[in-house]
């Protein structure tokens, strides 16, 4: 049996068939989900990976809110959501926090970033993002954190926290000698 979607409340067709079959709206909102919410979909294989499994809470509060902006723009928009720092600490990330969670969700392939430019204020763009597990522009998801070897996840994020980790002891040192 093919896909199935909805033509009203009770009627489902299957795209490979002309028929239309009746659905009972339990089984309805098993297959199509709240009909009166915006809900979202991820496989069980990217939620019980290792590359999700080993994030950061910060980490994680960053792809909610990305996959919240995702959905904001009826999923049409992937690869080019655009997500302020504003935004993710009205998420619930620590502003100091940020820059590590979103390099994490690289390392890991559950997101990619195009790099905004501040240069100067006629020609500042702000920096973009896509989530891997989700299709691009219609064409069907790149899935890239499923390229990434489980026992290499560990070592990526291991390396991040460590750069973070330096670049913070570096800054408490040099504002205690002020």
């Amino acid at each position: 049996m093919g896909r199935m979607r909805p033509d009203n409340d009770n009627v489902v067709r299957d795209q490979n068939s002309p028929a239309a079959v009746r659905v009972s709206k339990t089984r309805r909102r098993k297959f199509m989900g709240p009909p009166q919410e915006t809900w979202f979909w991820m496989t069980i294989d990217c939620l019980s990976s290792p590359n999700m499994r080993s994030l950061s809470r910060t980490a994680r509060l960053v792809l909610d809110r990305l996959i919240e902006e995702h959905y904001r723009h009826r999923c049409y928009m992937n690869g080019h959501l655009i997500v302020t720092y504003a935004d993710f600490v009205r998420a619930g990330a620590r502003r100091q926090s940020i820059r590590q969670a979103i390099d994490e969700l690289v390392a890991t392939g559950l997101a990619l970033v195009d790099t905004g430019s501040f240069a100067s204020p006629e020609r500042r763009r702000s920096s973009r993002y896509t989530l891997t597990f989700y299709s691009v522009d219609g064409y069907e998801p790149t899935n890239d954190w499923q390229r990434i070897m489980p026992q290499y996840v560990e070592a990526r994020l291991a390396l991040i926290r460590k750069k973070y980790r330096k670049r913070r002891s570096l800054r408490e040192r040099y504002t205690d000698a002020a």
